[in-house]
């Protein structure tokens, strides 16, 4: 009787999970996740931290990583930046998997951290430099160009682009990287490479030197937008939406707005003749014996076209009151001479001047042939 009860029990048993389906009926979950990240490549700078929430196509999804730079902070993968390695790889692939709660997990997914520099050193205010003529011996640095004065250049060839383009560009690349001033960007022309065709970029910026016909943006300190040509050394005001080439740098901005003391530049430490209105514009051999001759005798001499350069205030488009004091017989545009030779399509007998608009309120730098007058002051 007893045997007989236990075998109907078990019948019966049976015969209920087979009316209610039993467990034959659950499909098991054997799908892994799938990433829904949208970016898998970030630029980070060095010592920083960089946090990004990772996605996937389904709920309760756990994830784990393999680098020793990151970490997984709930549903966020935290890449921790090492310093920037100036001789070395800057980019770091970390795999992350996904793990469903079924136990489901993803193949690697890499995300890719490329990690810029951020130069902390202080550096001088690049006006207090009047770069030479030419060999201006710019030296690698962390994959860069450093100069005299103590800025750093990006010589990578960018593809040409609006101006508005450009200043994002540079900013993109880290901390501190901005687009050059006029001043700056001078400085790189080589204006000793006058003889040659081709560019005047300083030959140590290997890239860029080739570029013969290019020209590229500068940053706008004024209202007007302004290039400087590879070709010929000179900077002009182009329409506003053409493309050109841009140059990135590192480091302070230059201080345009120098002070003076008896005509003495505070900054430099050169010390300048007064251009008077009553002054006969003269040729430029007469401009270089002038300054030959001038009282009392001594250092004083026809500036360079770097010197010259290093009065103007591109702030204002102007150079000091007490240098070009007065009005001038045409007050609308005048020229004032430089000594430095400049690679010209016409003529040898050329030199390059720097111009001063003074309706527009513009200055730049621009050639002549050396029989027209223009002004011109002396420096020692």
């Amino acid at each position: 009787m007893k045997k007989s009860f236990l075998f109907g029990s078990v019948v019966a048993t049976i015969a209920l999970l087979s009316g209610c389906g039993g467990s034959s009926g659950v499909v098991a979950d054997k799908t892994a996740p799938n990433f829904t990240n949208t970016d898998y490549s970030f630029d980070i700078d060095e010592g920083t931290d960089k946090s990004v929430s990772l996605t996937a196509n389904e709920t309760g999804v756990s994830f784990t990583e393999d680098s020793a730079e990151a970490a997984i902070n709930g549903l966020n993968l935290v890449f921790n930046a090492p310093n920037f390695n100036s001789s070395g790889e800057n980019s770091y692939t970390v795999n992350v998997i996904a793990k469903d709660e079924a136990g489901n997990a993803s193949a690697a997914k890499a995300f890719t951290f490329n990690v810029k520099a951020v130069i902390t050193e202080s550096y001088e205010f690049n006006s207090s430099y009047v770069a030479p003529i030419g060999g201006k011996d710019f030296e690698p640095k962390g994959g860069n160009l450093e100069d005299p004065s103590g800025l750093l250049w990006d010589d990578t060839v960018s593809t040409r682009m609006s101006y508005d383009a450009a200043k994002t560009y540079c900013e993109a690349k880290g901390t501190g990287w901005r687009m050059p001033t006029r001043a700056e960007f001078l400085n790189v022309i080589d204006y000793s490479k006058v003889t040659t065709t081709g560019s005047l970029i300083d030959s140590d910026f290997s890239n860029y030197s080739a570029n013969a016909v290019e020209v590229s943006w500068v940053e706008n300190l004024t209202s007007d937008k302004y290039v400087v040509n590879h070709a010929d050394g000179t900077d002009s005001t182009p329409g506003n939406n053409l493309d050109y080439n841009v140059l990135c740098v590192y480091g302070d901005k230059d201080s345009t707005a120098h002070t003076f003391t008896s005509n003495k530049d505070d900054v430099t430490g050169l010390t300048w003749t007064t251009i008077n209105a009553s002054n006969t514009p003269s040729t430029h051999i007469d401009a270089v014996s002038g300054c030959a001759n001038e009282v009392p005798m001594g250092d004083w001499h026809l500036p360079t076209i770097n010197e010259l350069r290093s009065i103007i205030n591109y702030n204002t488009n102007t150079i000091p009151a007490s240098i070009a004091s007065g009005t001038p017989t045409n007050p609308n545009t005048y020229f004032i001479w430089s000594s430095t030779p400049a690679k010209d399509r016409n003529s040898n007998n050329t030199y390059y001047t720097v111009y001063l608009d003074g309706v527009n309120t513009k200055a730049g730098v621009i050639s002549d042939e050396h029989n027209m007058t223009h002004y011109f002051t002396c420096v020692k």
